[in-house]
């Protein structure tokens, strides 16, 4: 994403570092509920109830990876 410049000042949209905020607690409460044993179907369905975005369970699965090598780094 291109970012305006401004001259003389530093600029940066609020709401780019709020929606990265909310990603990354979205996909901490999916690996959350991988690790618990929520089935990657079921919370596929979750998602898609609480955010209106289809997450496919093979997605979910990707994710949770994903955390867990981000975890274990």
């Amino acid at each position: 994403m291109k970012v305006p410049q401004v001259r003389g000042m530093e600029f940066y949209p609020s709401c780019i570092e709020k929606g990265m905020r909310s990603e990354r607690a979205l996909k901490l409460a999916i690996a959350e509920m991988y690790v618990k044993g929520v089935s990657t179907r079921r919370v596929s369905d979750i998602v898609e109830i609480l955010c209106g975005t289809e997450v496919s369970s093979s997605q979910v699965s990707r994710l949770a990876k994903e955390l867990d090598e981000e975890i274990t780094s």
